[in-house]
């Protein structure tokens, strides 16, 4: 009996160590994966994101301040979700430090083909002049929104802003205003001139 119960023990005991083997190998073949994988992911999206910014860049050339990667039309379908690109152009410094404050609220001007109460000059996204929020939210991202640093005289992007109107087929003029801290200051607490810095719609054709 006693040499049953050993037999049985070793058996156990070798049982646990290839389970062990096994899981040592498992977790190094998991851990290899995710080595490999994510910084091709990483790379792919730091290639995506500064191909958007050469594309902004571009635009601004042209002398615009505000632009967007998609230009001043964009067909989505309603209730979709796509995400887009914004750039800015900072031509002013900060007298005492390197970045200045903006800010960018959105607003759905109107409807072309219908009056449609969802869009009289209704903010859809961002923030306004006076820190209220979009209650019909058809943009994402408010917090990138609220407070933008940009370097002194230099150009930076923001996104992605998910877009989802969920409004009826129609083209709507959509404004986005940015505001810039009227002492050209950083945002630790940033005032807002009351006169937009920029203003720049597209037309949003919601198929």
């Amino acid at each position: 009996m006693k040499n049953m119960n050993k037999k049985g023990a070793i058996e156990i005991t070798a049982t646990a160590i290839v389970v062990f083997i096994i899981a040592i190998v498992v977790l190094g073949a998991v851990i290899y994966f995710i080595q490999s994988f994510f910084p091709n992911v990483f790379n792919i999206v730091e290639t995506q994101l500064e191909t958007i910014k050469q594309t902004l860049r571009t635009q601004l050339k042209s002398g615009e301040k505000v632009a967007f990667d998609f230009g001043s039309e964009l067909k989505i379908k309603s209730g979709d979700k796509k995400d887009i690109y914004m750039g800015v152009k900072n031509d002013y410094p900060n007298p005492s430090g390197d970045s200045v404050c903006f800010r960018v609220a959105l607003t759905c001007v109107k409807a072309f083909n219908t009056d449609r109460p969802e869009c009289k000059n209704t903010l859809v996204g961002g923030v306004d002049l006076t820190g209220n929020k979009a209650t019909t939210k058809w943009f994402g991202a408010e917090n990138l929104l609220e407070s933008w640093s940009i370097k002194n005289n230099e150009f930076d992007a923001q996104g992605p802003l998910s877009l989802q109107p969920t409004v009826p087929s129609d083209i709507y003029s959509i404004r986005a205003d940015v505001y810039k801290d009227q002492a050209n200051a950083d945002c630790t607490s940033p005032s807002f001139a009351s006169i937009p810095y920029y203003s720049k719609q597209f037309r949003l054709i919601v198929q």
